[in-house]
């Protein structure tokens, strides 16, 4: 027995992981089963300058995340991995609610680009409330980590 089939069997034998189990194996919520060993796809960021605004979009795999969008940026934050990078949070005021274009199925947020910034690090954050069997369930995906260099497309 390989170990994936041996960490499954464990993970049923914990009612509360039964649980999880038993919701992610619905094929109509559009999560893939623990089974294939799948994981679902991020979304992709596309970017658009013009200006002193950059218009970001947001695109789930799936097209269905319609519970809400929120971004959030940094401008010229320090080298991956370096100590600014580690150290320096995204100002608590960087961030804002995204808007959904049905038309596409995307999230679109417009971003104010501060005089001089060289680079503008975001990420986004997508919540939908799945139903199953009578219960709301709160899901969430996120994009990935994104640095762009502005003036540059």
């Amino acid at each position: 027995m390989n170990q994936i089939n041996q960490y499954i069997i464990e993970l049923k034998r914990n009612p509360i992981q039964q649980r999880i189990l038993s919701i992610t194996e619905q094929p109509d919520l559009g999560v893939p089963s623990h089974k294939t060993g799948d994981m679902p796809s991020p979304p992709e960021i596309t970017y658009k300058q013009t200006g002193n605004k950059i218009i970001i979009n947001v695109k789930p795999p799936s097209g269905n995340m319609t519970g809400y969008g929120r971004i959030w940026w940094m401008f010229d934050r320090g080298s991956y991995g370096g100590a600014a990078y580690l150290n320096e949070l995204f100002p608590p005021e960087n961030w804002t609610d995204m808007d959904y274009d049905s038309s596409n199925q995307s999230w679109t947020a417009e971003i104010e680009v501060i005089p001089g910034a060289s680079t503008i690090d975001l990420f986004s954050n997508h919540g939908k409330v799945l139903n199953y069997r009578e219960k709301a369930f709160q899901t969430y995906i996120s994009s990935p980590y994104k640095r762009i260099e502005l003036g540059k497309e």
